[in-house]
């Protein structure tokens, strides 16, 4: 296992940070750990990193539905 699964998934507002909290979501959530922390394969992927103080902003801002119709 490796760290590839933290800050990737989100806990309501918490973001999941560190592998063993991937691994309790994972046990929590009846999903194999694998299925979630992932492989070392996807390194060249850029990395997208989600903090908690953004996770933040971004559900404390409204939702605005526009209708193109």
């Amino acid at each position: 296992m490796n760290n590839n699964a933290c800050g990737r998934y989100i806990c309501f507002d918490n973001v999941i940070g560190t592998q063993s909290e991937a691994e309790n979501l994972a046990k929590e959530i009846g999903m194999p750990k694998e299925k979630i922390c992932g492989d070392e394969s996807n390194n060249s992927l850029h990395r997208f990193e989600l903090s908690n103080e953004k996770l933040c902003r971004l559900m404390s801002r409204p939702i605005r539905c526009i209708s193109e119709y």
